[in-house]
């Protein structure tokens, strides 16, 4: 390789990372410390069949299904805070209901959405009204009707 080959590529190369730094910079300008897409997603079941996941859904008012990569997912609930992630699961223990948690990011739109329908989940004084408000969020959420 002769010396310009070189230098066209270190300058390649600079300009190359110059733009992941900036992009970098550009995703991260506002952060404080807290991840704020790191929620809790209550997932009840996953099955090939709608008319199974639609059962499941039956179960626990304020489910919804989600059709993902031809794969029927039955989401229970979405969460941030450990208070309302401690209601959600008494209220799924009690009707029997098993659940798999996993973490999931959001954007930090969906994640203030979450936030503010969460306020209204620790006000909530029983059963009925935890399940509206959860349904509610999750339609939101997940964009469904």
């Amino acid at each position: 390789m002769n010396m310009k080959k070189k230098l066209i590529l270190i300058v390649f190369a600079l300009f190359l990372g110059g733009i992941m730094a900036f992009i970098t910079y550009q995703k991260f300008k506002g952060f404080d410390g807290e991840i704020l897409g790191d929620v809790t997603l209550y997932q009840l079941g996953v099955y090939e069949s709608y008319e199974n996941a639609l059962a499941k859904k039956e179960s626990f008012t304020g489910s919804l299904v989600v059709n993902k990569d031809n794969m029927y997912q039955v989401i229970g609930a979405i969460v941030k805070s450990e208070a309302c992630a401690k209601k959600i699961e008494e209220l799924l223990s009690e009707e029997n209901i098993t659940y798999y948690k996993k973490k999931i990011m959001l954007n930090e739109e969906d994640t203030k959405m979450v936030e503010n329908y969460e306020l209204l989940m620790e006000k909530a004084d029983n059963a009925d009204t935890l399940e509206l408000i959860n349904q509610e969020l999750l339609k939101a959420i997940l964009k469904e009707g």
